[in-house]
């Protein structure tokens, strides 16, 4: 059980952070234009 929920945890984490790059990757092409 607590190894499920860890993995739960590192996979919302990776999830943020992809989410954040991603807006940051719009931010710059919209810098670009």
């Amino acid at each position: 059980e607590f190894n499920i929920e860890k993995l739960q945890l590192v996979e919302a984490e990776k999830r943020k952070i992809r989410q954040e790059y991603e807006r940051k990757e719009k931010q710059v092409e919209v810098r670009k234009k």
